[in-house]
């Protein structure tokens, strides 16, 4: 992109961008080689974004604040956001993150998305209360807040996604472009916390909102999903009392700690209170296990009975009309066909590959002996989930970005064994009837065998 600037036109940007640096308030607290880096970085790649980045720098912007106040409270943020990172980027310590697809839809189709809002529900922008908005300087210094609009509903003709009928009055009004909107979904917090900074900058300029609204553009469904957003002052108050010990952060050279998921810790009397769901949980385990073992001897008895391991389906399905339907998956065995046709013809049999080629290793590891090769460098180890994740934590990583957990239930032992009894004793319609001794089982009840029919598969 600096092919676009003549040296004479970097220079000078260079220059602009040392200038906004100086007058950071946080300027004391960063480091001139973090500085340089970022500088140098910001001119080779978004040369006309770099001013706008250095200026954001200064402060806690709207976009930013729902997740600070996420972490102030102990938990993770949405959007893979952390105030880790944040405090990175305004020491200038990581360097700015590049407008995404989504962030560039929004910014350019913010125009006809406020055209079309205007348009359907008769409304028009504030343009004076707008104006003073634009240009507020917060009584906290950090605050920044970029409106997209302040309307005026001239009358009770707008309703919301969640059937509310809004009173006519002077809203104010974010627009969104997301890549997907979840009519089932309530408004992100992050967004509700960023309205909310826009509310307490209203409050302060003495300009009088009846609330918020969110207008989602639903490209799918290409309509808006418009969200009333009211303003609930005790989320002001957390929104001041969280950006003013973030910044105090960031004035002191500090970066925050990753937060980390909490560890499992259940209380006897949360125990004691679910207890009745983890024992349903158990026996529909349990039944579910033993009704699958079950299964699996009816079907090889079925498959036994029938000989069906002695005949070939030949695409075929094997059909019990009303209960069950019997196909099989063919495969070759490589090594054999290759023995009895020869690599010439059985080259003829090969398919177009999907996805990635898979390697014959065994050929591999051979060519590689032959040419003396070590081949410990080739292998693959074996990773301790747990010593990979503290190692992360005691490096200042985010681990729980990277490690995942899959939560698994298993029924008691005990139980497993009851299940089974109680499946073969209440289900006995389900199971085959035992043997009688000294005869040889064919298959067949008292009742009569239901007619088999052959179908093309």
């Amino acid at each position: 992109m600096t092919a676009n600037l003549d040296p004479s036109a970097l220079q000078q940007l260079r220059r602009q961008l040392v200038a906004q640096l100086d007058r950071l308030p946080q300027r004391d607290a960063i480091d001139l080689a973090d500085a340089n880096q970022w500088i140098d970085y910001v001119i080779a790649t978004m040369p006309h974004e770099a001013p706008w980045h250095m200026t954001r720098a200064g402060g806690i912007g709207g976009s930013e604040i729902g997740g600070l106040v996420r972490n102030y409270l102990g938990h993770r943020a949405d959007f893979m956001f952390s105030a880790h990172d944040w405090a990175m980027e305004k020491l200038l310590k990581k360097v700015p993150t590049p407008t995404t697809p989504a962030m560039l839809r929004g910014k350019e189709y913010e125009d006809n998305h406020r055209g079309r809002f205007y348009q359907q529900f008769g409304t028009n922008r504030d343009a004076v209360a707008y104006g003073k908005l634009a240009k507020a300087q917060g009584t906290r210094p950090w605050m920044r807040y970029s409106p997209d609009d302040l309307v005026v509903l001239p009358r009770q003709t707008m309703e919301t996604a969640a059937g509310e009928v809004l009173v006519q009055g002077r809203y104010l009004t974010d627009y969104k472009s997301p890549t997907s909107v979840d009519e089932s979904e309530a408004v992100s917090f992050q967004y509700t916390a960023q309205l909310h900074q826009g509310a307490i900058l209203c409050a302060e300029q003495g300009i009088r909102i009846n609330g918020a609204i969110l207008s989602q553009f639903d490209w799918a469904n290409w309509r808006l999903r418009n969200d009333f957003v009211p303003i609930r002052p005790e989320l002001c108050d957390l929104i001041r009392e969280t950006g003013d010990h973030y910044w105090a952060c960031v004035l002191r050279g500090e970066i925050p700690p990753y937060i980390r998921a909490q560890r499992m810790e259940i209380e006897d009397a949360q125990r004691e209170a679910w207890a009745p769901h983890a024992a349903r949980i158990a026996r529909q385990l349990a039944l579910s296990k033993a009704l699958g073992d079950a299964a699996e001897a009816e079907r090889k008895r079925l498959v036994t009975g029938l000989e069906l391991s002695t005949r070939r389906f030949g695409g075929e399905r094997l059909v019990f009309a009303g209960d069950l339907s019997v196909t099989a998956s063919a495969s070759i065995n490589l090594e054999k066909a290759r023995e009895l046709l020869g690599e010439a013809v059985l080259s003829t049999c090969t398919k177009k590959a999907s996805g990635k080629p898979k390697y014959d290793t065994e050929k591999m590891v051979a060519f590689l002996t032959e040419q003396r090769v070590g081949l410990d460098q080739f292998i693959v180890p074996s990773y301790d989930s747990s010593k990979i994740y503290q190692a992360l934590a005691e490096h200042g990583h985010d681990a729980d970005a990277v490690e995942t957990e899959t939560i698994k239930f298993a029924a008691d032992k005990n139980l497993k064994a009851q299940a089974e009894a109680w499946v073969e004793s209440n289900f006995a319609p389900l199971i085959s009837p035992k043997e009688s001794e000294g005869e040889e089982d064919d298959g067949q009840s008292e009742h009569e065998v239901p007619a088999i029919q052959r179908e093309r598969a």
